[in-house]
């Protein structure tokens, strides 16, 4: 996650300083860097959802294992 922060961040600066360029070669010097750092972070993004979702659904079965077993246990 940290990686997909610094991407993002140089994206933006990237983006901000090819907004503010008076010259083209200038601007396409900045703009493609940028959009391939927004890009990159994107993607890093969009991997790791599934990744934490299911993390998220084991941490919760395990608890639904653990109530169930206490129920058990007082019965």
């Amino acid at each position: 996650m940290g990686v997909q922060a610094v991407l993002f961040a140089g994206g933006v600066w990237l983006a901000w300083l090819f907004f503010g360029a008076a010259e083209v070669l200038t601007a396409i010097q900045l703009g493609f860097p940028a959009a391939v750092l927004l890009l990159a972070a994107l993607i890093i993004k969009l991997s790791m959802g599934p990744a934490l979702h299911t993390n998220r659904l084991m941490q919760e079965l395990k608890r639904i294992e653990l109530q169930i077993a206490s129920l058990r246990q007082r019965v």
